[in-house]
């Protein structure tokens, strides 16, 4: 038994020894540089979860495709700027072309009136405005007849579009409170004149007369 008790006694030891020795030589590799820095889990090295990389990835990602997307969204925004301003290039033509030929058929004449003119009608002188805003302009009480709404249009009263508006006296017509060209058929006498009071056109006046004008 005494042999026994001996034999686990050096067992111990040598256990010890062992231990103390494989620390003392850790600790000294890593003071003397023998263990890398660098190795995977170490401070220069740390280990990273997979939550925190698909956390990273994703931002990133998605930022990516925001810009992605918001230069597509700039595209297509342009694109239908331009397929807008074609159609209403398209719609001004047509709308040109609709009223010569209208004019042709019925013996009228589409007057362009500018911004702040005023065209006065000659009596018995019928006018329909297709386009833009304009206002009606009486020195008279009674106002103008509005024969598509059946009433009277008192001075700066807004015209609806396609209204035929009929002159029975002179001294009445309307004005152009639109930022671009109104448009408006006429049948009968007119007189077009300047916000100065000079005279832009008028039914008297031949073609070379109204470009004198203009000019």
């Amino acid at each position: 038994m005494k042999w026994l008790k001996k034999s686990v006694l050096l067992i111990a030891v040598f256990a010890v020894g062992v231990v103390s020795g494989s620390m003392i030589w850790t600790s000294s590799a890593n003071n003397t540089g023998l263990v890398d820095p660098n190795r995977p889990g170490s401070v220069n090295d740390p280990l990273i979860t997979k939550s925190y990389v698909d956390q990273a990835v994703a931002g990133q990602v998605k930022t990516e495709l925001e810009k992605q997307l918001q230069g597509q969204l700039e595209q297509l925004d342009k694109m239908l700027a331009d397929k807008q301003k074609e159609m209403d290039d398209k719609i001004v033509q047509f709308q040109k072309q609709l009223d010569a030929l209208i004019s042709k058929a019925g013996g009228m004449t589409v007057v362009e009136l500018q911004p702040n003119q005023t065209m006065y009608a000659d009596p018995g002188a019928t006018f329909i405005v297709r386009n833009g805003t304009t206002i009606a302009v009486s020195t008279d009480a009674n106002g103008i007849p509005d024969v598509t709404g059946g009433k009277d249009l008192m001075d700066g009263t807004p015209i609806e579009l396609n209204h035929m508006l009929i002159f029975p006296r002179e001294g009445r017509g309307i004005k152009s409170t639109h930022s671009s060209t109104v448009f408006v058929m006429v049948t009968g006498g007119y007189t077009v004149m300047n916000p100065d009071g000079t005279i832009a056109a008028s039914s008297s006046m031949d073609n070379s007369d109204q470009n004198e004008t203009a000019e």
